[in-house]
């Protein structure tokens, strides 16, 4: 008994040395990244392929695009390719590229840039504003800008000042009219600027501010006329501007 306690002893020893052994191999190595292929591209480009280089690359890595995974081919332990989306560089900027490998083992690299170039920008134009206009004391107005050739760092000027902007696309951008733009009646020239390179003005299309009691019935405002029939011709008789 004494010796079957004792090699059931050395054999669980061994299957554990055994089992510990093939535990360790199992471990994904740590991955490292040193260079990317292309390392910039011009904005508005379509989708393209990145090669990524570097070492301990496996076939469970992914290529990270600002933290987002994309779809990575395998080539080697030392470069991988990853389809990059035409949304992904739509706009100028920078990403920030990684490499990620799961556990065990595993991890994730240190990120290299990815810079994504101003292409150059074509001239705008303006078809139309939402809405047209707009009666003077108005609070902050949204206003709809619509053309064509609209960039992402487009900007809506009103009478030649910046005014902050939100690119929907193309054709289409949408900025907020101040309270004071719209504390006088007058017309207000809109434009749109895209940065250079190239680029430049739209065509200026006027925005119409209008004073709601100009040439109004006297007392309107107070409700002396509003709803009261017999009181009209009164009101006619007595129409003055404000």
């Amino acid at each position: 008994m004494r010796g079957k306690s004792r090699h059931f002893w050395l054999w669980f020893v061994l299957l554990g040395w055994v089992f510990a052994g093939c535990t360790s191999q199992l471990n994904y190595p740590t991955p490292f990244l040193t260079s990317l292929s292309p390392a910039s591209i011009l904005a508005g480009q379509p989708s393209f392929n990145l090669t990524v280089s570097g070492s301990g690359f496996t076939p469970q890595s992914t290529v990270l695009w600002n933290g987002a995974p994309r779809i990575t081919l395998f080539s080697s332990t030392s470069s991988m390719t990853a389809q990059i989306l035409a949304t992904d560089i739509a706009n100028a900027g920078q990403a920030m590229i990684e490499i990620t490998t799961p556990s065990p083992g595993g991890g994730t690299t240190t990120p290299l840039t990815f810079t994504i170039n101003a292409g150059p920008s074509p001239v705008p134009a303006i078809s139309s504003l939402s809405p047209s206009g707009a009666s003077t004391g108005t609070a902050g107005l949204n206003l709809t800008v619509t053309g064509a050739n609209f960039v992402s760092l487009a900007t809506v000027t009103v009478n030649g000042n910046g005014r902050r902007t939100s690119f929907v696309n193309a054709t289409s951008l949408v900025t907020t009219l101040l309270t004071s733009d719209l504390a006088q009646a007058g017309m207000l020239q809109i434009a749109v600027v895209n940065p250079q390179p190239n680029g430049g003005s739209s065509n200026t299309v006027p925005f119409t501010v209008s004073n709601p009691h100009a040439g109004g019935c006297f007392g309107e405002s107070n409700g002396f006329c509003r709803g009261r029939r017999k009181d009209l011709s009164h009101c006619e008789r007595h129409r003055i501007r404000l």
